[in-house]
């Protein structure tokens, strides 16, 4: 009979003969700023062309990024504005 706690356990326990799911690790890196964006864009591209991430992925999180680029341009525009406004 299966332990009821192994649903909580995040993956990290197997039964007999059955992998372990590993824990995801967590990545930092930083992206405050569209060059720090540009740069993880880069690294992940020398990733997928070294084979180091599947191609699908890294195009999943490549859009993601470009996201992210465009939501940081719409905050530091609309700061912009705003502080420009605060001067009239």
């Amino acid at each position: 009979m299966a332990d009821p706690d192994d649903q909580f356990s995040g993956g990290d326990r197997a039964s007999a003969g059955e992998r372990a799911t590993p824990t995801p690790r967590r990545v930092r890196c930083p992206l405050r700023t569209q060059g720090e964006i540009g740069d993880e864009l880069a690294r992940l591209y020398r990733r997928a062309r070294a084979g180091e991430v599947d191609v699908q992925d890294a195009g999943r999180m490549a859009y993601i990024l470009s996201l992210l680029a465009k939501v940081r341009a719409a905050v530091d525009l609309e700061r912009r504005i705003e502080a420009l406004e605060a001067q009239q």
